[in-house]
């Protein structure tokens, strides 16, 4: 990822690395915590050529409030639904 992001972008790669094996998961999913409080789902899939690691690719209406994101990855695999560490980073508005 560049050094900044900003509101609106779109087509980023986000990879969060897991910590285990999670070829066979059900769901592979990021919990995101907006800036403003609202809490939305993405939707991600394994990392290709890495079988610990999750992406998904940012779409229109992800990033639409500046500020600092917290997110979580959510794994159901094999009977097991486990959440990963949380992350944060910044979104800016447009030029700055």
């Amino acid at each position: 990822m560049p050094d900044k992001h900003y509101v609106g972008e779109v087509g980023t790669e986000l990879v969060v690395r897991c910590g285990r094996d999670l070829t066979g998961a059900a769901s592979l999913k990021l919990s995101v915590k907006r800036p403003d409080g609202s809490v939305v789902e993405w939707t991600a899939e394994q990392a290709y050529q890495r079988k610990d690691s999750i992406r998904y690719i940012t779409k229109p209406g992800d990033f639409t409030v500046p500020g600092e994101y917290q997110l979580q990855s959510k794994v159901y695999l094999n009977g097991w639904l486990g959440k990963g560490k949380t992350t944060k980073f910044l979104i800016y508005n447009r030029f700055e």
